[in-house]
């Protein structure tokens, strides 16, 4: 949202470095405000603050936007269906976070398919839709939180990632590029390219 105000409502922006500092919860009283200071005609720095009635203070993430390079050549998803062809129940992996104590309601579960590659175990193809309880505002934003969340989940479907015990939260993104209304939008490509103790890092 905060892009398109600086940018233009149908700019291609870049989102990068974006760093999760605290976990926002909303209590009675509690302001959310988002700033951003623009440095140059292509970039600016964001923050996203909370304040609360009795003056306290909190930064929850922090970013800079700036102006999109050029966009990427498409893929061709039949062929990714084609090489993608070992499918995971997303149910059994809404189970799995259920089990961890996350629950995903019919408003937030956005994740409708997963397929995995034999032909390249990094990846992962996620099919992924908006929830009709969220359709009716996703004008509002130029990526709907949950169907961002729903790429995220691609990449926590990854083998790797669920042999891990406990849950995972992203700490940041580097570089989030958008080049168009992706409201309509079907899949999901992630790569895994790291995963260690209780951690990962990929690509979607």
């Amino acid at each position: 949202v905060m892009a398109a105000e600086v940018f233009g409502a149908d700019a291609a922006v870049e989102v990068a470095g974006l760093v999760f500092e605290a976990a926002l919860v909303p209590g009675e009283g509690t302001t959310v405000s988002t700033t951003a200071d623009r440095t140059t005609d292509t970039d600016a720095s964001v923050s996203v603050l909370s304040s609360t009635a009795d003056g306290g203070t909190a930064v929850h993430a922090r970013a800079r936007i700036r102006a999109a390079g050029s966009e990427p050549s498409g893929v061709d998803i039949e062929v990714l269906l084609e090489s993608h062809d070992q499918p995971f129940s997303p149910e059994d992996y809404y189970a799995r976070l259920r089990a961890l104590g996350i629950e995903h309601g019919p408003g937030f579960a956005a994740l409708t398919a997963i397929h995995r590659s034999e032909a390249d175990p990094s990846s992962v193809l996620g099919e992924v839709r908006l929830p009709a309880a969220r359709r009716a505002v996703a004008a509002s934003y130029r990526v709907h939180p949950v169907l961002l969340d729903a790429c995220l989940q691609t990449i926590a479907a990854h083998p790797a990632m669920l042999e891990q015990p406990g849950l995972f939260l992203p700490l940041g993104i580097g570089s989030l590029r958008l080049f168009g209304d992706v409201r309509e939008a079907r899949y999901c490509l992630a790569a895994l390219r790291e995963s260690g103790q209780r951690s990962g890092l990929g690509d979607m």
